[in-house]
C-alpha cells in the first residue's frame, strides 16, 4: 500500500490476499491480472456470486439508487476515461415486498456517459427509454430504424419517422409478410 494510513486485513479458513508482480489476488495465491477475485467450490451447475457491488447512503434512498462499475482507458497519458458503465438501479424504493431492479448499460458520447441500453425487472429491454413498455422498447427523437439483415445481404427494416410507419427492404431481396 502506498501513502495508507491504514491497513487492515482479517482472513478466516481459506481466505488469501496475494500479491505477485503488482498484481492482487483474492482467493487465489497467483493472480494473473491487476485484480484476480477467485471462488473455488464444489458448484458445477449454477452461478457463484463472486463480488458484491451495494450502495448504501446515510440519508434517504430514492428510486434510482444502485451501485455500479465503470470500464475505461487511458486515451492519452495520464488522461484515463470512462468507455461504459453498467449500473445496478433500485427503481422503487418505496415496496420492500415489490422493489424493482434495473440494469443500464452507459456508454461514452461526446465526452459524457448516457444510458443506451436498460433492462427491467420484468424482462423488457429498452433502447432510447428507461421505462420500456413492451419486450423490445426502442425511442429515439425523430426516426427510429430496427434492421434484419442476413451474411447474404437480405435486409429487413422497420421504419418510423415524426409522421409515417414503414415496413420493408432495401436490398435485392424478395419481401414477405408472414401469416399463421
Amino acid at each position: 500500500l502506498v501513502n495508507a494510513s491504514t491497513t487492515q486485513l482479517t482472513t478466516t479458513g481459506n481466505t488469501y490476499l496475494a500479491t505477485t508482480a503488482g498484481n492482487v489476488g483474492i482467493g487465489t495465491t497467483g493472480p494473473g491480472r491487476t485484480l484476480d477475485v477467485r471462488v473455488d467450490n464444489a458448484t458445477t451447475n449454477a452461478v457463484s456470486y463472486v463480488a458484491d457491488f451495494y450502495h448504501t447512503t446515510s440519508g434517504t434512498p430514492a428510486n434510482g439508487i444502485g451501485g455500479g462499475i465503470i470500464l475505461g482507458a487511458e486515451r492519452t497519458v495520464g488522461d484515463a476515461v470512462a468507455a461504459v458503465a453498467l449500473h445496478g438501479i433500485i427503481t422503487d424504493v418505496s415496496d420492500v415486498s415489490n422493489d424493482g431492479g434495473a440494469l443500464a448499460i452507459l456508454t461514452r458520447k461526446a465526452g459524457t456517459l448516457t444510458e443506451a441500453l436498460r433492462v427491467i425487472g420484468s424482462g423488457n429491454v429498452g433502447i432510447g427509454t428507461t421505462g420500456p413498455a413492451v419486450k423490445l422498447h426502442v425511442l429515439g427523437s425523430s426516426s427510429v430504424r430496427i434492421r434484419a439483415e442476413t451474411s447474404s445481404g437480405a435486409v429487413a427494416d422497420l421504419l418510423s419517422d415524426s409522421s409515417n410507419g414503414y415496413v420493408g427492404t432495401n436490398s435485392a431481396h424478395d419481401f414477405h409478410l408472414l401469416t399463421n
